[in-house]
């Protein structure tokens, strides 16, 4: 029963890249409902029956929240065409079907043998389809990240029209540009990897590690437009001309 609990949580939920990079977006699934989940797995859970089912029910649920949640982020998508919309809904929708089955077949059974049967089932599925559950969620991933990169040119647009201010003012904005130049590289490394990884609707190992890669470098990104807002913030005291876009700036910032 545990080792069922933990590969529906791991592979449908913590097995996949890190849904909580990016900000223009919730996580796939919040990390107080995953620390929640896996503390599930308690010994006194184990030792009954009606245990037993309540935990299996609890990751059966867990693992549906984030199928929803991937469905809706792929559904939501401007950039993936309808075809590969359909190709990573059928993905899911069949998943969810087999998980509230499962759940279902979890809720009814009255025995012992009637459970491990329904475990053996989940876990069958899980083994036969677990490249096309974790492409969908690489998938959902990356369309997360689509609001970064909008975002993010938004704000070095922004950046660099307070830089020009900067200057009329008479401040040396080396440092600053300096700045604003490495975000534009790691902006365009990010749309990179985004345009090779969208291009289809599958997701190969290759391509796995570019999901983990991307998300990295939208971590890297927020730390940019934070080094940048900082910067600004101490140039701009000086110069009324600047003043006027580090609202905006810092608004763009938190998206």
């Amino acid at each position: 029963m545990k080792k069922l609990a933990i590969t529906l949580i791991l592979t449908l939920i913590l097995g996949t890249p890190a849904f909580a990079i990016t900000k223009p977006q919730e996580p796939i699934i919040s990390d107080a409902t995953k620390e929640s989940a896996k503390n599930l797995i308690e010994p006194v859970q184990q030792n009954t029956f009606e245990g037993r089912k309540a935990l299996l029910i609890t990751a059966s649920n867990t693992a549906l929240i984030a199928m929803r949640n991937i469905e809706s982020r792929i559904n939501d998508s401007k950039n993936l065409t309808n075809d590969q919309k359909k190709e990573l809904s059928t993905i899911t929708n069949n998943t969810e079907e087999q998980l509230n089955n499962y759940k279902n077949d979890v809720s009814n059974a009255k025995t012992s043998e009637e459970l491990t049967k329904a475990n053996q089932e989940m876990v069958q599925y899980i083994k036969d389809h677990k490249e096309e559950i974790r492409a969908a969620a690489a998938k959902a991933t990356m369309i997360g990240i689509e609001g970064t990169m909008q975002a993010t040119q938004d704000y070095i647009e922004t950046a660099n029209d307070i830089s020009d201010a900067l200057k009329v003012c008479g401040s040396d904005t080396t440092t600053l540009d300096n700045y604003i130049t490495a975000a534009e590289d790691d902006l365009e490394e990010l749309e990179n990897l985004y345009n090779e990884i969208m291009q289809d609707e599958k997701v190969d190992q290759s391509e796995s590690t570019k999901v983990r890669e991307a998300s990295r470098q939208a971590a890297k990104l927020s730390t940019d437009l934070a080094t940048i807002t900082s910067e600004i913030a101490l140039a701009s005291e000086t110069c009324p001309q600047a003043q006027k876009y580090v609202e905006t700036l810092k608004r763009l910032e938190n998206l």
